[in-house]
């Protein structure tokens, strides 16, 4: 594992903050090919961790407090509870939940007029971390409840349709 001192460079200001220099992590329950349609962002610029392996868990031994954990999609994944327990045991302060708040993140890191700035610097400018508690781990809120049933009913009445579609053209051949 490497050193702390790797992972970060000082800033160049002086003032004792850190800018981040190594990958974030992605925890990813998609194709990988899918990640630059849904993000913007390539899969070069994140250590993708695949929710739906349970081999890919190796790689969150790796983390660090420090270490930045974008989750779009969070729930989703077969392995995804045990991915997020070594998230939460490793201490990650900055774990960023929901698509739109992965994007909006993103985008600000994209930005060269702050790339020069923390990773705290840029969830407190963007409303994302409290700053009378920057220990704390950050989780910004999944889509509301409701979002999630309904997009689980679709699923399901998805699933419902293909069944009855499959029987009827197996049942009542249409010439």
């Amino acid at each position: 594992m490497a050193s702390r001192s790797a992972d970060r460079t000082p800033d160049p200001a002086g003032n004792g903050a850190c800018t981040m220099t190594t990958k974030p992590v992605l925890l990813w329950p998609k194709s990988r090919s899918e990640i630059a349609v849904w993000l913007g962002s390539n899969e070069e610029h994140f250590l993708v961790v695949e929710t739906n392996k349970a081999a890919e868990i190796r790689h969150l031994y790796q983390l660090t407090a420090d270490t930045p954990v974008f989750d779009p999609f969070p729930i989703a994944g077969t392995h995804y509870r045990a991915c997020l327990e070594h998230v939460q045991g490793s201490g990650c302060r900055f774990h960023i939940a929901g698509l739109a708040q992965c994007r909006t993140v993103l985008v600000r890191l994209q930005d060269r007029s702050i790339a020069r700035s923390s990773f705290e610097e840029l969830l407190l400018a963007l409303g994302y971390l409290d700053p009378k508690a920057r220990r704390t781990m950050v989780v910004i809120p999944p889509d509301p409840w409701w979002l999630v049933w309904w997009r689980f009913a679709i699923a399901e009445l998805r699933k419902w349709w293909e069944a009855v579609a499959q029987f009827t053209r197996h049942h009542f051949k249409v010439s």
